[in-house]
């Protein structure tokens, strides 16, 4: 009787997994039908293109820092000849 009654128990729980099992796929396919789910193309496809933007963004701004970085410099020794006039 143990024998069989662990049989039973074991053909219920596999019945309630696949049950489980089952509902999510259904679930699964609703969200994919209406949309839900992005296609890992595009989403692979929509990273690269931000992976792109950011590099150019990086670089522009590397190129800004420099002309910047430059334009103090020039301003600093604007400013010095200013002064050296001003002392003569």
């Amino acid at each position: 009787m143990g024998h069989r009654a662990g049989l039973e128990k074991n053909a219920a729980e596999t019945a309630s997994r696949f049950n489980r099992a089952k509902a999510d796929l259904t679930a699964f396919k609703k969200l994919r039908d209406k949309g839900g789910l992005a296609d890992p193309d595009q989403v692979r496809c929509d990273h690269e293109q931000k992976q792109r933007e950011h590099a150019m963004a990086a670089n522009a701004w590397q190129k800004a820092a420099a002309a910047l970085n430059g334009a103090i410099g020039e301003h600093g020794r604007l400013i010095a000849l200013h002064k050296a006039a001003d002392a003569d």
